[in-house]
């Protein structure tokens, strides 16, 4: 996985044959395209390129040469990703805390060169459980669903969590989100499943339900549940593009007149798929106010609750009700 700015790229593969903890010029194993013409690819702000497939050489085979305009860099330090899609943490794990969320708001490439943006479970997959896919919102984690994870019904349900930097643009999030359920599925082949997000976790998963669901759509996702999600977007991002250079990518979508909030809020979500709104009436980042009414619209339920933006996570009515919403609309 690279998280790369827009821009027209080679793709060159190089392999540590030597064990030596770097990258050097006589390690090049493989190239996209052929030696003596490398294909380029085109890559677009928000967008996620896949099937990018490159056949590499073993160590015992000739070496590839690149031609002369190709250069890069000798020496480079190897930068291994620890954790892949799919892979088991504790909740509690370090790889989830704030300091690292925040990591993921501010300089989302370096939080992608550590992390990437994968979907973790914390225990390994059983096919008699229901999987509960979280999303966490604007420097989040996790661990900003330990309220809920410590009193799910274990015995029925098993929870997932998208881990992404959340300050990359909302469209690319939900194409990650989207490709790496989708790895998932196809590994085990579960039938349903329920999706639960707060904050811009919400309008990520409503845009992967929209966007990617209309392509293929996904009948296994029976229930989506929103919290504290701001539908109009923020007017400090409207703001922020009056000074570029403190603005970062996930702004651009944030704005109440940007091209994401509109497309996202005027688009209706796929017929199977069930929409709880959880809101606050404390809730001082999104007004605390009823919600939008395109956001309202096709809902099954809207509820608010005396709680503010963060709060509406560790709340015992929310959860209750919430809980209940499960047993109706899973079994």
């Amino acid at each position: 996985m690279l998280y790369l700015p827009e821009g027209r790229y080679r793709l060159i593969a190089v392999t540590d044959y030597d064990h030596d903890g770097k990258y050097e010029k006589d390690e090049v194993s493989g190239v996209y395209g052929l030696p003596s013409q490398v294909r380029k690819i085109d890559v677009r702000e928000g967008e996620l390129i896949t099937g990018v497939e490159i056949r590499t050489a073993s160590a015992d085979e000739r070496p590839v040469r690149l031609p002369r305009e190709c250069r890069w860099k000798i020496e480079e330090p190897i930068i291994r990703q620890a954790t892949g899609n799919g892979d088991l943490l504790k909740i509690y794990h370090e790889y989830f805390s704030l300091e690292n969320a925040q990591i993921g708001y501010w300089n989302p490439s370096s939080f992608m060169k550590m992390f990437g943006a994968h979907i973790y479970m914390t225990q390994a997959y059983d096919p008699r459980k229901v999987p509960l896919l979280f999303v966490h919102g604007t420097e989040g984690t996790p661990q900003n669903w330990i309220y809920f994870y410590m009193r799910l019904d274990r015995d029925r349900y098993q929870p997932w969590f998208f881990y992404y930097p959340s300050g990359i643009r909302l469209n690319l999030a939900a194409a990650l989100l989207q490709e790496e359920l989708r790895e998932l599925h196809e590994k085990y082949g579960f039938q349903k499943m329920a999706l639960a997000a707060h904050s811009v976790g919400g309008l990520t998963a409503r845009s992967f339900l929209i966007r990617h669901g209309s392509e293929e759509r996904p009948p296994f996702i029976r229930l989506f549940a929103s919290f504290a999600t701001p539908w109009n977007g923020f007017g400090l991002a409207d703001a922020s593009q009056v000074l570029p250079h403190k603005s970062i990518p996930v702004w651009l979508d944030l704005g109440t007149q940007s091209e994401f909030i509109s497309a996202t809020m005027n688009a209706k979500l796929p017929s199977p798929v069930r929409h709880y709104l959880f809101y606050g009436r404390a809730d001082k980042l999104t007004g605390g106010a009823e919600p939008d009414s395109r956001a309202a619209a096709g809902c099954a339920g809207v509820y608010g609750f005396d709680c503010t933006h963060d709060g509406i996570l560790i709340d015992r009515r929310v959860y209750s009700q919430f809980n209940a919403i499960l047993e109706k609309e899973m079994f």
